[in-house]
């Protein structure tokens, strides 16, 4: 069964892992200055639970009580999650995302949609360095004696491809059959054959045709490129015109479309909302349950039928019981929960003093403790940003309580 595989893996990595943690230390703490330090930042639990610190990876720890069966529990099955998921989730709070910022901003543009986007400084300085190399090799090119007009043809076949394709998406019929007039790709093939090609004379054309076909708000970017004798320049500019035209041109169906958008905001946010939400992120759990129940049946037949006078009707009960975790109301699931939140409670509270893993707890205290730990770290941050707001937020209720009496 699909069980006793998962089971054996997660048997052999909590074996590695207590391999690994032979080598650790793991005396008790001791009134130290190192125990002083650590009592200022993350909490201190007892050997019996790894120290939640923000700054070290959690691993697994030695039980010094009974040694449990490896059946009983082993570390939580990993997660798997497809590219298309991702891909699919990304793209539904992307588009909630955007429908919701041109539903409640009635001045919202294209342009303040892409400042939204998380790019990484690292993200644009390769961008940047990319970009210049480009320029600098095409430069290169144009310099030798006689020039190589390779990658500057190629640029222009792809400046024509460019605004062809916001023509046709705009449906701009007329201007797309002069463009397909002045650049004719036959007549650049020639010329580029025939080691003929004017880059002047071919960019002032493109930039002529722009001109009629940009918004008034982009003239001022013609003149200052009209009086540009660079030809990289000239080039670089270009393309930086037409990425502006395509941007008017979204703010422009924008403006069309935006009182449909925000009439069907609401609807396009649910629909997008529902596809998160109704991603059944345990599918798999009442069979995982399943697999486990028979598992644990089979195992307790064999090892207490002789001596502990395991029969059918425990085993059923047993079954039972594991089968009910589903069940959120479940009394030992409910216990679970409570004592979990309980201990992460007492972790936040600081005190310094030695924690202990709660009872029942302790066949899954790696867990509990990446969980913490990870929790810890986030409480600590936002404390660390926002507590000067808190704690004026509590003074002033203080006082107002102080005021009553």
């Amino acid at each position: 069964m699909p069980f006793k595989e998962d089971n054996k893996n997660n048997n052999d990595d909590r074996q590695n892992e207590r391999s690994e943690d032979d080598k650790l230390d793991s005396r008790p703490f001791t009134d130290s200055p190192e125990k002083k330090r650590q009592k200022q930042g993350s909490p201190q639990l007892n050997e019996d639970f790894p120290q939640c610190s923000t700054s070290q990876k959690i691993t697994e720890i030695k039980n010094d009580g009974n040694n449990i069966p490896n059946w009983v529990a082993g570390s939580s099955p990993a997660k798997y999650l497809s590219l298309d998921e991702l891909i699919k989730v990304h793209d539904s709070i992307e588009k909630m995302a955007i429908v919701h910022q041109i539903a409640v901003n009635p001045l919202c543009k294209v342009e303040d949609l892409r400042r939204q986007c998380p790019h990484s400084k690292l993200h644009e300085t390769v961008k940047n360095d990319m970009q210049k190399a480009f320029w600098d090799l095409l430069r290169d090119d144009l310099s030798k004696n006689p020039p190589d007009m390779k990658n500057a043809f190629s640029l222009i076949v792809d400046l024509k491809n460019m605004i062809t394709e916001h023509l046709e998406s705009a449906n701009l019929l007329n201007a797309l059959s002069a463009v397909n007039e002045a650049l004719d790709f036959e007549h650049l093939q020639n010329l580029f054959d025939k080691n003929a090609l004017n880059l002047n004379e071919i960019l002032g054309t493109i930039l002529s045709v722009l001109e009629r076909l940009c918004a008034p708000i982009r003239d001022e970017l013609v003149i200052k490129l009209k009086t540009t004798e660079d030809t990289i320049e000239l080039f670089k500019g270009i393309f930086e015109l037409v990425e502006l035209m395509k941007m008017d041109m979204a703010n422009f169906a924008l403006s069309q479309n935006r009182q449909l958008i925000t009439s069907q905001s609401a609807k396009i946010e649910f629909e997008e909302f529902m596809k998160i939400y109704e991603m059944d992120k345990c599918k798999n759990c009442s069979e995982r349950l399943e697999n486990i129940a028979i598992q644990c049946c089979k195992h307790c037949e064999k090892e207490f039928s002789e001596n502990f006078g395991w029969n059918e009707e425990r085993s059923k009960m047993l079954k039972q019981q594991i089968l009910n975790f589903v069940n959120s109301e479940e009394p030992v699931r409910k216990i679970a929960m409570t004592r979990i939140c309980d201990f992460v409670r007492q972790v936040l509270k600081q005190s310094g003093d030695p924690l202990k893993i709660p009872s029942g707890m302790s066949t899954f205290q790696t867990e509990l403790a990446s969980f913490t730990s990870r929790y810890y770290a986030i409480v600590m941050h936002n404390w660390n940003t926002f507590g000067r707001f808190y704690a004026q937020i509590l003074d002033e209720e203080f006082n107002k309580l102080l005021e009553k009496k």
